[in-house]
């Protein structure tokens, strides 16, 4: 009988990276031989989360930013309210993605003491990747630390991201019991490797995200191409507004003869029509891995933008604001394959130079061998 695992991760808030990152390690794992299927616990962010004392932060969570949390979503629906119909779509497209692609457990847990109460059943636990440990997440972490297992049962993460690069000194008692919980720790930066160490005095194993373990072939097999554009075009995918990369974006489509499609972070536009950029507000994570197969470049600030920009070997620019704690996802991942040059700070020239990506997928393949021995390790 293959072993049972159970991944909890960041999942179903309409994210493409976390979307796609909580599929690409459940498929990953059922490849590899086991029986995998995903925790259906809901992130704080989903709106049928229901929130209880018990599931607040374990450490003070400064007030400016307990207001923006509340705020935040409250423009974000706000913003889409003009597009009602396209939101409806998007939202859609994400549950068809999951309902076709991903596993998730039978009972869905809308809360802490709900998923805490739960008689579970699972040879082995995994808490997934993306940024389950993020101090700035308005939510009690313990359930990434898998502190609902059984005592008993093996508890190991995969590519765990802390998405910053230091931990407020309030929370270190938290992260440090939780960490301790774990029996091996993976980490998808290497800041966490030294913040493990850090934190809770153990080692940890820097491994790929885990839409890294996926080749180009593999993703093509789930990729859609009803938004992919008639002609060649450029690609933008900017989680934080950026104009900078917006403007070199259009001058460098002009040089190369591109369109510019972006795909907007939510249900809304995102430039005036007189940019001349094609906003696409609509798409599903199935549409997201088919418009960044066929572009001819990508201009991004994201984590995620930056790893199907590697996996379908695109010519991109990354641009990020020097100094921002959770510039790390990126400047990590494009260290280890030595991309480095592809980053463009805010205000410095870009390298236009057209990228060679041999090498860098030597790396990669020797990144993405690693993290199976890893993953191989604890399923067996």
């Amino acid at each position: 009988m293959p072993p049972k695992i159970s991944i909890i991760t960041i999942t179903k808030v309409n994210n493409y990276g976390a979307e796609l990152q909580s599929f690409a390690l459940q498929h990953k794992l059922q490849m590899m031989g086991a029986y995998a299927e995903i925790i259906d616990y809901l992130f704080y962010k989903n709106p049928e989360f229901r929130r209880e004392k018990i599931s607040e932060p374990f450490y003070p969570f400064p007030l400016k930013k307990r207001v923006k949390e509340y705020l935040l979503p409250i423009v974000e629906w706000i913003k889409a309210l003009p597009n009602r119909k396209a939101n409806l779509r998007r939202a859609a497209g994400f549950e068809a993605f999951h309902k076709k692609n991903t596993r998730f457990s039978q009972k869905r847990y809308r809360s802490y003491s709900e998923l805490y109460n739960a008689q579970l059943d699972y040879d082995i636990y995994c808490v997934g990747s993306d940024q389950v440990w993020n101090p700035s997440c308005f939510t009690n972490l313990n359930p990434y630390f898998l502190t609902f297992a059984p005592k008993d049962k093996h508890k190991f993460s995969y590519a765990s991201s802390f998405g910053v690069s230091s931990i407020p000194e309030s929370a270190k008692e938290g992260y440090q019991l939780g960490l301790n919980n774990l029996d091996c720790i993976s980490v998808r930066e290497r800041s966490g490797v030294s913040l493990v160490k850090q934190i809770a005095n153990k080692e940890a194993t820097e491994v790929v995200d885990p839409t890294l373990l996926l080749s180009s072939s593999e993703w093509h097999q789930v990729a859609s191409t009803n938004k992919v554009p008639r002609g060649r075009y450029l690609l933008i995918y900017t989680l934080t507004d950026s104009p900078i990369a917006t403007q070199a974006a259009i001058d460098i489509a002009k040089e190369k003869g591109l369109n510019v499609v972006r795909i907007c972070k939510g249900a809304f536009v995102q430039d005036k029509k007189e940019s001349g950029i094609t906003n696409i507000i609509d798409a599903a994570p199935d549409d997201f891995i088919g418009l960044f197969e066929h572009a001819d470049f990508v201009v991004t600030n994201s984590f995620h933008g930056t790893v199907f920009s590697l996996i379908f070997n695109r010519q991109f620019l990354i641009y990020l604001k020097r100094g921002k704690a959770n510039n790390s996802r990126q400047e990590d991942l494009l260290k280890n394959v030595e991309l480095s040059n592809r980053i463009v700070y805010e205000g410095d020239e870009p390298n236009k130079d057209a990228i060679d990506f041999s090498q860098a997928n030597a790396l990669l393949a020797n990144l993405k061998e690693k993290s199976e021995a890893y993953l191989k390790k604890h399923i067996e």
